[in-house]
């Protein structure tokens, strides 16, 4: 149980830390094996295997006082065994974690955004356009509900 949620004194880095520990603990509380891709502490990277030996890779990304999260497409490849863990920061508040699937992102939405930046300097990206409009969208994504489908 978290006891501590002022998150504002949290540097990125600590912030994006506290996340993957929480996300990491949420998977070993509901039985699975978790690991750091690579034995890195450093990266975001979780490899997760189920009791049926069933392995996935999870990119855990944190925000606070932010809604939108993005991995570049040139490095975030889409298939069935790659997840997103979204972690949500708030003060006063336990973070709110999502479990998304990457093939989300092969019929793009409001939500799911795909956005090329065609003659623009940014790289493309997959993202998540977290807003009052889209959070029902998100719901069915909570990570106490995606994380039994695994």
């Amino acid at each position: 149980m978290l006891t501590n949620t002022n998150w504002d004194p949290l540097t990125r880095l600590e912030l994006h830390q506290c996340a993957k520990d929480y996300v990491k603990s949420l998977f070993v509380k509901y039985g699975f094996e978790v690991s750091l891709a690579d034995g890195n502490y450093r990266y975001s990277l979780l490899m997760v295997r189920t009791d049926g030996n069933s392995l996935y890779t999870v990119k855990v990304r944190a925000v606070r006082n932010r809604n939108y999260i993005f991995e570049r497409k040139d490095k975030f490849q889409l298939r069935d065994d790659l997840y997103i863990a979204a972690a949500y920061f708030h003060n006063g508040e336990a973070p709110e974690i999502y479990l998304v699937p990457s093939t989300v992102w092969q019929t793009p939405n409001a939500l799911f955004v795909g956005p090329d930046y065609i003659g623009k300097a940014s790289s493309p990206e997959w993202g998540i356009r977290r807003s009052e409009r889209t959070l029902p969208l998100l719901q069915p994504y909570r990570f106490d509900t995606m994380v039994r489908t695994l």
